[in-house]
């Protein structure tokens, strides 16, 4: 069994910004397939997923809040050069959070 160092943690911002984290991740695909919902129907909340380092003291490895997401891919570079993912998973990843955000 593999143990992941890093994970995604989603949260739901109110109007004020205010967030509620509503999953933590380690992987993509668990990160697109189970954590782009919104609890209670707040549709009309704002996404942020950010990328922690576990046992880490240190600010987060990113952080973005939609629907724009800025700068997510190329924030992420630094990890398709260390190979955690590859190309094809972060701009899958990107196109799966913008619509995802888009939509609501």
């Amino acid at each position: 069994m593999v143990f992941r160092r890093i994970y995604w943690v989603t949260e739901q911002l109110d109007a004020k910004g205010c967030g509620v984290v509503t999953g933590v991740y380690t992987s993509i695909p668990d990160l697109m397939n189970k954590g782009l919902r919104w609890l209670n129907g707040q549709e009309s909340a704002k996404l942020r997923v950010s990328l922690i380092k576990l046992d880490s003291p240190g600010q987060p490895l990113g952080c973005w809040t939609g629907p724009e997401f800025e700068n997510f891919e190329t924030d992420l570079e630094q990890c398709i050069v260390t190979k955690e993912f590859t190309p094809q998973e972060v701009e899958t990843l990107a196109g799966a959070i913008r619509k995802f955000a888009e939509s609501s």
